[in-house]
């Protein structure tokens, strides 16, 4: 796939088996072992997307999508590159994404510094993470899927237990 823009945004489904890239305004997803590219997946908004997530399996992938009024979360299925569900995410920018343990939940880590976590599919708020005190720059699970690691602009790293 090219990009009439260069690509920004790249990920890798945790295990590895599927790879996403994005310019800002379409996403781009391929199977790393053949080269197999799945339909692209545009926002159905024209909103700007702001980052990425594929699920474990690549069944899934999660987009922050920026515009008015504030932030949403789409989720895609990578399959058909339609969109299976989206729901508000609030105000601030969300720059992190990262699924949970057998695709039940997804991370997000926001400009304000806040972390939230959202059942999938549906969306649905489980719980809030705070403690930083700026924009969430990284957000990644541990291999046991018990510990989400954040960091911040603020400097600082923290472990969340998710037990």
């Amino acid at each position: 796939m090219a990009f009439r823009t260069p690509p920004v945004l790249v990920t890798f489904s945790p295990d590895g088996t599927w790879v996403a890239a994005s310019d800002g305004r379409e996403i781009g997803i391929w199977q790393v072992s053949t080269g197999a590219r799945r339909p692209p997946v545009r926002s159905t908004t024209g909103m700007a997307i702001e980052a990425l997530a594929l699920s474990d399996g690549g069944e899934w992938l999660a987009v922050a999508e920026r515009g008015l009024p504030g932030t949403w979360i789409a989720l895609y299925a990578t399959a058909t590159g339609q969109p299976v569900a989206r729901w508000p995410a609030g105000s601030e920018a969300v720059l992190r994404l990262t699924f949970g343990p057998g695709n039940t939940w997804l991370a997000s880590g926001t400009g304000d510094g806040g972390i939230r976590i959202w059942r999938v599919p549906d969306g649905a708020l489980l719980q809030s993470l705070n403690g930083h005190t700026d924009a969430i720059v990284a957000l990644k699970l541990s291999p046991d899927g018990q510990t989400l690691a954040s960091g911040s602009i603020d400097g600082t790293v923290r472990l969340w237990s998710l037990r």
